[in-house]
């Protein structure tokens, strides 16, 4: 596992820490000389944190009402 490709298959169980810890020092040791893998888990990073935000926000009580009753679903 040292290739771009194989790095980054484990970006997302690195990021949501559930790779195993050998796994995941190889995934950060790549990333250390490797900015273009650098860059793409920083913005996978990102990406996720604002998931991680948005999972505290409770929609409004009338949404689901208003999406069945939208003239998109049928």
């Amino acid at each position: 596992m040292n290739s771009c490709t194989d790095i980054r298959d484990h970006f997302s169980a690195v990021l949501e820490n559930e790779a195993d810890e050998a796994t995941a020092a190889r995934v950060r040791e790549h990333l250390d000389g490797c900015p273009d893998c650098a860059g793409l888990f920083d913005a996978m990073a990102s990406i996720v944190g604002a998931g991680d935000l948005l999972s505290e926000i409770e929609p409004p009580s009338h949404i689901s009402e208003e999406i069945a009753a939208s003239p998109c679903r049928r």
